[in-house]
């Protein structure tokens, strides 16, 4: 009576293994899905040209300071929901410098091309995301040292232009960075 009672016993501890393996699995297989899933509302508004003549000199005269180098490089200001930003050529590179809402400097990024030599983990992140089915039609890197910032440039299959905005872990954000130590 024993054996019988300690193999019913042992094929009882084996379901139970089977099962919790197969609980196990599962709440993994829910989490990538999760992540690969990772939808963020893209912001969609496009950017206007700051109008504010007073503001887009005082923002322009910080660029300057920030980067002596400039001379006769024309800035061309932006403003967004949650800061500015101003896109400009130097020695045939294009950069875009990032101020927050209260018009403090953030970073400089600057484009690079989308191609094989982007960051990883940037790489991986899109392409197990939604947006992978979108066109990456610019994309900028953080420039120098500091919190790592990428802004991404997408366009859908109707052409609609939308950005996101991704940290150096790959979670990407619809806000532009307010400092540079912003957690997404």
């Amino acid at each position: 009576m024993n054996s019988i009672h300690r193999i019913s016993q042992r094929k009882c501890t084996s379901k139970i293994t089977e099962w919790s393996f197969v609980v196990v699995v599962s709440v993994i297989m829910v989490n990538i899905t999760l992540a690969q899933n990772q939808v963020i509302k893209i912001d969609n508004a496009k950017p206007e040209i700051i109008e504010d003549a007073a503001l887009s000199q005082r923002l322009e005269k910080d660029c300057k300071k920030r980067n002596p180098k400039m001379k006769n490089e024309t800035v061309v200001w932006y403003e967004l929901n949650n800061g500015f930003y101003g896109i400009y050529d130097h020695n045939n590179q294009s950069y875009m410098v990032l101020y927050g809402q209260n018009g403090n400097y953030i970073q400089t990024i600057i484009k690079t091309p989308w191609n094989k030599k982007i960051d990883p983990v940037i790489r991986s992140s899109f392409e197990l995301s939604t947006y992978k089915m979108q066109e990456v039609v610019s994309y900028w890197k953080a420039s120098g040292s500091g919190k790592k910032v990428y802004y991404i440039e997408l366009k859908d299959a109707e052409g609609n232009v939308s950005r996101l905005w991704a940290n150096e872990k790959g979670d990407f954000s619809n806000s532009m960075p307010q400092t540079k130590t912003q957690v997404y």
